[in-house]
């Protein structure tokens, strides 16, 4: 079992590669003396160099996709890394026209700790003036970075601290050169290269025929690297098999290709000039067609295929490899004792039946344990004589087994699937790769013999067989085979959509975390063929070609609809539930039942409430063991539950004072102490801990006029500050201790109906207001006076921030009869007016390539969805007769809608 695991998971490995080249845009640029990708830190596992170093992160086409993608806290913090760089460049001309032309690259690194970095490294027009960059930022940033200065080889490295996120990075000027890195030795590794390469000649890239041939977006494999940057993803027990990975090449250049449908890298490998590695035994192999892949079945996590001409030719390759990794006397000796057990001698006879394939394939088989997925295909010279020989075996072992008691004979399996006696011994004829494959059981199709060491796996292959599912069937993969190279030596086919959650095998809790939740993005490269050719001088022909899955519907049509007790009392909500490793449906009746539901519609639990639920599925991370619970409330009670729907011990918490508002949970100090608020009807608001005891100063803490609002805290001058909105339309601003604030004052003359704050900066913060005649934003300053922006609102009662794909902040207001999207300080974007009580939980989201109101009438039952000029988005408007949740709730490609009707039923729609 040591290298399979690396097989089973190379499509989330290639996926991450893709998806990362597909953000960037890029145009041509001109030859200068010192490139980007020449000074790039050794320790690189990955690298997009692009002819364009504008940087600019190219845009996606849709915004809500892109939104939920940010969900995911690992994803965030590098997109937001990313922009926040690029806006740096751009934002100034200045500092823009440094950067009008030339090269850029971005580095991916991987230490020994599993942490993981990048580089940048960037050409400018012109050698750039360091103060200029320096005071560029003080002007758009005050009071936001510390810079400090420092030499390394004589050379200036700024580092900075950027209060904000507490993030740093450092940056370098060399050579028409900008250096960035979070990680300042990279920085340094590079500055050591440009030294270098100012001082001795630049060799020569063999490669470089790859990257002067496309269009200037290529993507870099270094293989020596890529262990440490793969490893930091998988769990501890599956960290040896990609060791192999470091010995397959020494780089792979690709030039990158982007469709709508389609990913294309084509490019070359190029191995050790005196070393022999993986890719090697390839050499002097001329390209073949892969004549197994007629016989794939359907339903299969991947299939790699080695394809030679003759046995005996690649024979000397695979001992030169053997030998050259240390492994050649160890296998002779693994196969020289199984001969001495059998009594029989088959090694020479074996190999005189190969042809000219052999490949791994994992099926997709429910009820089999993942580490008897897999499955050996040999194409064979002689079938009936490789049947005899493996035939001979077993009489064999029937003689021994009649004097030899310690040997144990398996029973008859069923539908008589033979036995084979090879343990691993493929590793021997095929390499290291084939190690821990054993082979127990095999059957044979036109010209092959598929090995496994479980039946029930081969007879799941013969039942597809049976029933015809085979791969070649499926929808477009004729068109997926049409675009690879019609001969190769090396060839891996993966399938995302059963590869994907295969992998969720092997990762470890961070990125078990985010592929999960990111499923449905992984599954849109649903198809990956990877293939190399074989060689005479070390570089050989290499090709990656994914099949991208835009729109798994062509209409909007009903997924599943199931009955609850009673109708549907408030809006589903979705949450993932860690220990299935899906994400699923939370939706509370009117007998006030509670359920869990998962994505094909099978409900898992119900639990009985006091009341209507309040507040959304808050998730928290009480024990930081990879299970996660949620805490909501009801109008009485806060409840907190794990992911089977029990309730934790001590929970739920009464209420003493009621409550019309969602809780609030805080973990102030990051060390998940999480603290959980009440705001009451009694002119009294309570806190909680995890444990459902009363916080100190808050037991329960006395207000006056009453609070209209949850609690709400944000980071403030370096103390977290608590806010509440009263019933007069004022705003509270309390300490720790539940004390007031009197340094933060706003104006008396507002009268606030809702409010929404945020910090800004440690410095900063930003408040967002409706009162009766106004939109208000403050941004108040703790070194200077605020700012105060207002948009005229009269008429309207509630908003909420929304993406609209503009840089402005975006606002979805509602009154009583109209609704309005508007831009602060500008005029309203969007308005529409309705009769009164038509239009309930009016939405603004992405669809169908525009943005689009989305609304409920209450009168017609029906759901709208419409663009600014009032068209409706086909099939809508649509009968909906109960609450709803619409959007990109499982985080795919897909939009969704589930609902609930007046006959107890819950439904979930796909929307086109």
């Amino acid at each position: 079992m040591i290298n399979k695991q690396l097989l089973s998971i190379l499509s989330i490995v290639v996926s991450i590669g893709l998806a990362l080249g597909i953000y960037l845009y890029f145009a041509q640029i001109d030859d200068k003396n010192i490139k980007p990708i020449q000074i790039i830190p050794d320790n690189a596992a990955f690298v997009i160099e692009s002819n364009n170093s504008s940087l600019h992160l190219r845009q996606l086409a849709d915004p809500t996709f892109m939104d939920r993608l940010m969900a995911n806290e690992n994803v965030a913090s590098f997109y937001e890394q990313l922009s926040f760089y690029d806006s740096l460049i751009q934002t100034n001309e200045t500092i823009s026209k440094w950067f009008s032309q030339g090269q850029a690259l971005y580095s991916f690194h991987a230490f020994n700790n599993k942490s993981v970095s990048f580089f940048m490294a960037v050409q400018t027009a012109r050698e750039v003036e360091p103060n200029n960059a320096l005071a560029f930022f003080q002007e758009h940033f005050p009071g936001r970075f510390k810079v400090s200065k420092r030499k390394f080889m004589n050379e200036d490295v700024y580092d900075f601290t950027d209060f904000k996120e507490g993030k740093n990075f450092s940056i370098a000027f060399k050579s028409k050169l900008m250096l960035f890195s979070p990680d300042g030795s990279l920085v340094e590794l590079g500055l050591i290269k440009i030294n270098k390469f100012n001082n001795q000649v630049i060799p020569e890239d063999k490669l470089s025929f790859v990257k002067n041939s496309g269009n200037g977006l290529n993507v870099y494999f270094n293989y020596k690297n890529l262990p440490n940057l793969v490893q930091s993803t998988f769990s501890e027990e599956y960290q040896r098999p990609f060791t192999i990975l470091e010995n397959f090449a020494e780089r792979t250049v690709f030039n990158l290709v982007l469709d709508d449908d389609e990913i294309e890298l084509k490019g070359a490998t190029q191995t050790h000039e005196t070393d022999f590695q993986f890719l090697d035994l390839l050499n002097a192999q001329a390209p073949i067609k892969n004549n197994l892949q007629s016989l794939l079945p359907d339903g299969i996590h991947f299939a790699y295929t080695l394809g030679f001409n003759g046995y005996p030719s690649f024979y000397k390759n695979i001992n030169e490899y053997l030998l050259s990794k240390k492994l050649y006397l160890p296998y002779k000796a693994y196969i020289d004792s199984i001969e001495k057990h059998l009594q029989i001698s088959f090694s020479e006879k074996l190999a005189s039946k190969f042809a000219n394939h052999a490949a791994i394939l994992a099926l997709d088989e429910p009820g089999v344990w993942k580490d008897s997925l897999y499955i050996l295909a040999i194409e064979s010279s002689d079938p009936t004589g490789l049947e005899v020989l493996l035939q001979e075996m077993e009489k064999s072992v029937n003689r021994k087994y009649t004097t030899d008691s310690s040997l144990s004979i398996i029973d008859t399996v069923k539908n008589e699937i033979p036995r084979a006696y090879l343990g691993d011994a493929f590793k021997f004829y095929f390499t290291d790769l084939f190690e821990g494959m054993e082979a127990k059981f095999y059957i044979k199709k036109n010209g092959y013999f598929f090995f496994a060491n479980n039946a029930n796996i081969l007879l799941a292959l013969k039942k597809k067989w049976a029933e015809n599912k085979y791969l070649v069937q499926q929808e477009n993969y004729k068109d997926f085979e049409a675009n690879l190279a019609p001969h190769s030596n090396l060839e891996l086919l993966i399938f995302n959509e059963h590869a994907a959650k295969f992998a969720l095998n092997f990762l470890n809790n961070n990125w078990f975390s985010l592929l999960n939740q990111n499923m449905g993005i992984a599954k849109r490269l649903k198809r990956i063929g990877i293939q190399y050719a074989g060689s005479n001088d070390k570089i050989f022909a290499s090709q990656v070609y994914a099949q991208v899955s835009i729109n798994k519907a062509n209409k909007t049509e009903e997924v599943w609809s199931i009955n609850l007790d009673t109708n549907l009392l408030t809006a589903p909500q979705v949450v993932t539930n860690y220990q299935l490793g899906t994400m699923v449906v939370m939706a509370q009746d009117m007998s006030n039942q509670l359920y869990m539901v998962d994505r094909e519609g099978k409900t898992l639990w119900k639990q009985k409430l006091d009341g209507p639920i309040l507040s959304p599925f808050i998730e928290i991370n009480l024990y930081n063991n990879g299970k996660r619970q949620w805490i909501f409330n009801t109008s009485s009670y806060i409840y907190l539950i794990g992911d089977d729907g029990s309730n934790l011990s001590g929970w739920p918490v009464w209420i003493p004072t009621g409550t019309n508002y969602p809780v609030t949970v805080l973990d102030p100090n990051l060390d998940r102490n999480y603290q959980i608020f009440a705001t009451g009807r009694q002119y009294k608001i309570s806190g909680f801990n995890t444990q459902g005891r009363l916080l100190p100063y808050w037991s329960p803490k006395e207000v006056w006029p009453n609070v209209s609002s949850s609690l709400g805290a944000f980071q403030h001058a370096g103390e977290l500050v608590y806010w509440y909105l009263n019933e007069k339309g004022s705003i509270q601003f309390l300490n720790r201790q539940a004390q007031k604030l009197n340094f933060l004052n706003l104006d008396t003359l507002y009268q606030f109906i809702k409010v929404q704050i945020e910090a800004i900066d440690t410095g900063q913060f930003q408040l967002i207001g409706l009162d009766s005649n106004q939109l208000v934003q403050l941004n108040f300053f703790s070194t200077r006076s605020a700012v105060i922006k207002s948009q005229n609102a009269i008429g309207y009662n509630q908003f909420e921030k929304v993406n609209t794909g503009s840089k402005l902040s975006s606002y979805l207001l509602q009154g009583r009869n109209q609704v309005a999207l508007e831009q602060m300080s500008s005029t309203a974007v969007f308005q529409q007016t309705f009769e009164n009580g038509t239009m309930i939980n009016p939405k603004w989201f992405f669809i169908g390539g525009a943005f689009q109101l989305v609304y409920q009438n209450p009168i017609s039952l029906k759901l709208h969805i419409e663009n600014t000029k009032g068209v409706p988005y086909k099939p809508f408007p649509m009968d909906v007769s109960g609450p709803f949740l619409i959007g990109n709730i499982f985080n795919e490609a897909d939009q969704w809608l589930i609902y609930g009707d007046n006959k107890k039923g819950l439904h979930l729609y796909r929307i086109k």
